[in-house]
């Protein structure tokens, strides 16, 4: 089969003329083939024509040396050797041995029976050029040079002229030779499957005899140490009787107390010892009728202890949109509205659209926490608890520069920072005057306001100190409006931050801004010599997302004492 390929640098596969020629070797069990490689002038079913001539300059060249006799074109698959090549008015021709191979047999066996009758080549067209034929609606591609890197015998030839020629009745096997040789072949397989059965079973025998030895060791371990353990506490009961009758003047209980501090060390190592996590003492109790020892196991806690963080109100107030890219990009405008009455057949108002692309680069926010080397048994849970450790690190710090991020696109390096809110939000301007005002009306003011711009405020973010006052302001009848359950205040869900300034409020519609963050968290953890520890960097991507015409939703109050001086009636 062929495959039709302008690219010079790719191979490409051309079908020939058939085998025309084919005897039996000598003593070496190959066989003698002679067939064409290739036929000139003729259109093959691939549209190409090869001219004669095509192969001259490849026949006198050192690539005729490194063409490679296989089968059905795989160049893992050699079968035999090229002995010759030449060309003719027909085409070119080779000359070639099918060797004894595994492959080799049975491409012979298919060659004599008849069942490979066609050859192909593989081959890189170095020169060519195209020209209109009668009868076809396309160009044909002719061949002037090509480089052959194999010839293959094959199934299916793409060569209309592809026809066995010479095949000769005498030259084929006969029905009792090829039963002989499938016998043969049959015997063959059956034995090599048998050797590999063999040996198979002398592994799995190895691998059985080396478990028994391991586990004959293991358990000689284990009765050395208990012999060891029975020793020393055989040791621990001389030593108190030996004090015992030297000292009869000494009760029991201090002879015992004695041989403990004198043989402190001896116990401890012997019983003292790190098994997965768990470590073992020995105690040795004083009962009513004589020294009892007992082992107890302490099993140590997995989880690694650490610093509670603070709550993060930002990240809790705004909803989170994932972002697959380095950078963010989104439409941004502005709209005026200029629908008015209109007479009939007269032209309309326009109104304005103003929209312009956004392009936000991520602030990459990072921190590398410093381990022990003494954690190296740990590192699994070590490696778990210092990833999810330092991604609250690293969201406790994005969660303030959501608030105070000096993100601008005035430079290169703001661009690469967190848009803070607060340098995005409208700032707070009064909606009405109170008698007595506090800061429960002047939040309820700047929920008006919203209001106002079009946006319906839900969350306020406020300091802790704010918190504690809304949790003390009364209505008319003395009824607190801090709802400490639901930590509502009115139409709006209060949220204390540290981020926020003593004097600061943000009264938002969160729908008006997003979170942006990439889904990847990097984290790398390296073993540090100089520190004799270890360092887990992880570094977290993270953006703010707030449209020039929902900034009237978040609403930014600077000063609220300020603030609550201008809503109080004089």
């Amino acid at each position: 089969m062929g495959r039709k390929s302008n690219n010079q640098n790719e191979m490409q596969f051309k079908a020939s003329l058939a085998c025309i020629e084919k005897k039996e070797a000598g003593e070496d069990g190959s066989l003698h083939i002679k067939a064409y490689a290739l036929a000139f002038g003729n259109v093959d079913s691939w549209g190409d024509i090869i001219a004669p001539g095509a192969v001259d300059e490849f026949l006198k060249s050192e690539n005729f040396g490194r063409m490679a006799l296989c089968y059905q074109h795989n160049t893992s698959e050699v079968i035999g050797v090229i002995t010759g090549a030449g060309v003719d008015e027909k085409g070119m021709w080779i000359a070639a041995d099918v060797l004894p191979t595994t492959t080799g047999l049975n491409v012979q066996v298919l060659i004599k029976a008849g069942a490979i009758k066609e050859f192909s080549i593989g081959y890189f067209a170095d020169s060519y050029h195209y020209e209109k034929r009668d009868g076809y609606a396309y160009d044909i591609r002719v061949l002037d040079a090509i480089t052959i890197v194999e010839v293959s015998p094959v199934t299916r030839a793409a060569n209309p002229e592809a026809v066995l020629i010479d095949a000769k009745n005498e030259n084929l096997l006969k029905s009792e030779d090829m039963q002989e040789i499938m016998e043969l072949k049959q015997s063959l397989e059956t034995a090599q499957a048998e050797a590999k059965a063999a040996k198979d079973a002398a592994n799995a025998m190895g691998a059985e005899l080396k478990a028994a030895q391991e586990t004959a060791a293991k358990q000689s371990e284990e009765i050395n140490n208990l012999d060891a353990s029975i020793k020393a506490q055989q040791a621990v009961i001389e030593t108190m009787q030996k004090n015992m009758q030297e000292k009869k003047q000494t009760t029991f209980a201090e002879a015992l107390k004695a041989a403990l501090v004198e043989n402190k060390d001896k116990i401890e190592k012997m019983f003292e010892e790190k098994r997965g996590g768990s470590s073992v003492r020995m105690e040795v109790k004083l009962g009513a009728t004589g020294v009892g020892a007992s082992a107890y196991g302490t099993v140590v806690d997995p989880i690694v202890g650490s610093n509670p963080h603070v709550a993060r109100a930002f990240l809790a107030a705004f909803p989170e949109e994932i972002v697959n890219g380095d950078k963010a990009a989104w439409l941004d405008g502005s709209v005026t509205n200029n629908a008015a009455y209109v007479d009939e057949l007269a032209a309309a108002t326009d109104s304005e659209v103003a929209a312009n692309e956004v392009i936000r680069s991520f602030g990459k926010i990072a921190t590398r926490l410093l381990l022990s080397s003494e954690l190296n048994d740990w590192m699994a849970e070590i490696y778990n608890w210092a990833q999810s450790e330092a991604v609250e690190f690293i969201d406790d710090k994005v969660d303030s520069e959501i608030w105070n991020g000096a993100g601008a696109d005035t430079s290169a390096a703001t661009k690469k920072k967190i848009y803070g809110l607060k340098n995005q939000a409208t700032a707070f301007a009064k909606i009405g005057t109170y008698a007595n005002a506090n800061v429960g009306d002047l939040i309820l003011d700047a929920v008006a306001q919203a209001k106002k711009n079009g946006f319906a405020a839900n969350v306020a973010i406020v300091s802790f100190t704010t918190e504690a006052e809304l949790k003390g302001v009364k209505n008319a009848q003395g009824d607190y409006l801090y709802n400490q359950l639901t930590g509502m205040f009115g139409p709006v869900r209060i949220l204390p931050s540290a981020a926020v300034g003593e004097a600061e409020i943000l009264v938002a519609d969160n729908r008006c801004a997003k979170v942006l963050r990439r889904p990847s968290v990097e984290v790398e953890i390296t073993r540090d010599a100089d520190l004799d520890g270890w360092k887990v960097n992880v570094r977290k991507s993270a953006q703010t997302k707030v449209k020039t015409g929902h900034k009237g939703g978040l609403i930014y109050i600077a000063n609220k004492a300020t603030a609550i001086t201008a809503i109080t009636k004089s």
